[in-house]
């Protein structure tokens, strides 16, 4: 099977091809979990539903004469989702599912507006600094036991798929939560 390109199961998901449309929500899942999972909020999965949502959102209205990449469009589209439904759950009518929160976490959803285009653009330099940073930290193996693990495998799943024992998976997995906080520590000091 020859490899399509993404500008090509664009074309055809648009018209209604629902295997291209799978082929892209594989390719984008990872990232839409990993913008999902940068939210402080009880729910993750609550999240990733809106981000997939988001994701429909960004191939039904992805425009390729824009000269934007897919991918930053995608990320653009997915964080709107998301922080179109935070500023739901602040809203009256979802008044009750919010008191089920502890007090930290309903203070950390005030002052969530729609980003100006200086914030969309800090963003996606933030994001491209970080995706060339977190390459540059990690083995080969590293990335792809995080790909597996943001993209939902379980440790037995992401061993068979690496094709390696469940405690390298546990230990890749701890060697890469240790390397992300000592540069997280080292670049946003608190």
């Amino acid at each position: 099977m020859i490899k399509q390109s993404t500008a090509e199961l664009l074309q055809k998901a648009k018209q209604g091809d629902t295997h291209s449309f799978t082929a892209l929500v594989n390719s984008y899942i990872s990232s839409v979990r990993a913008i999902a999972h940068a939210y402080r909020f009880p729910e993750k999965e609550d999240l990733v539903q809106e981000g997939l949502i988001g994701f429909i959102k960004a191939v039904r209205t992805f425009d390729p004469n824009k000269q934007v990449p897919f991918k930053s469009y995608v990320n653009l589209c997915v964080s709107s989702q998301i922080n179109s439904y935070l500023k739901k759950c602040r809203t009256q009518k979802r008044k009750a599912d919010m008191e089920c929160l502890p007090l930290d976490m309903l203070d950390s959803l005030d002052g969530f507006s729609d980003p100006s285009a200086e914030d969309i653009y800090i963003n996606m330099e933030s994001s491209k600094n970080l995706n060339e940073q977190i390459e540059s930290l990690l083995s080969g193996f590293e990335q792809e036991a995080l790909k597996l693990y943001l993209s939902g495998h379980t440790y037995s799943e992401m061993a068979i798929i690496l094709n390696v024992a469940p405690k390298a998976v546990d230990n890749a997995l701890q060697r890469i939560r240790r390397k992300l906080k000592t540069a997280a520590a080292v670049n946003y000091p608190h």
